[in-house]
């Protein structure tokens, strides 16, 4: 079978795609912007209206809803089988529990390392850590409520 696969492998992939960005707590502009796409783009995909061929889009979306490049291909190939929702199933961690756990590499990192190191030197690690996600695009909004624990009166 073409890449293009058949109107209804790309009708169900449509369905894949908008459960995925639901179950992402998306609405479409917010995925669009997401995955660097227009709007109608989105809709159109959702529908089951995809370009014929790869181009730059569907990489894009394809990221943007944690499957690596090449779930579209495979999909409308017809190997849309459960095999291929596992090799491409990818976990979400919403933003408090990335904080939760980058602070938790990070504390676990200095207990093993240095168990003497005190906690203020920890919490500047963890900002630092913060300051790499962030200058990586990835924007935590909430911190860990635990984040500056011990911080303030430290000095």
């Amino acid at each position: 079978m073409s890449t293009e696969g058949s109107s209804d492998l790309r009708a169900k992939l449509g369905n894949r795609i908008r459960a995925r960005r639901d179950e992402m707590g998306l609405n479409q502009q917010e995925f669009a912007d997401l995955a660097e796409v227009g709007v109608n783009t989105v809709i159109r995909m959702e529908r089951g209206e995809f370009a014929l061929k790869r181009g730059r889009t569907w990489p894009k979306v394809e990221t943007a809803l944690g499957w690596p490049g090449g779930y579209f291909d495979d999909y409308l190939a017809g190997d849309a089988d459960d095999d291929l929702e596992a090799r491409y199933r990818r976990e979400t961690v919403a933003p408090g529990k990335l904080v939760a756990i980058v602070e938790d590499m990070i504390y676990e990192a200095f207990i093993a390392a240095a168990p003497d190191t005190p906690l203020r030197e920890i919490d500047k690690a963890k900002r630092a850590a913060f300051e790499v996600l962030h200058r990586h695009g990835i924007e935590v909004a909430k911190r860990h409520p635990e984040a500056s624990k011990g911080t303030e009166t430290d000095s």
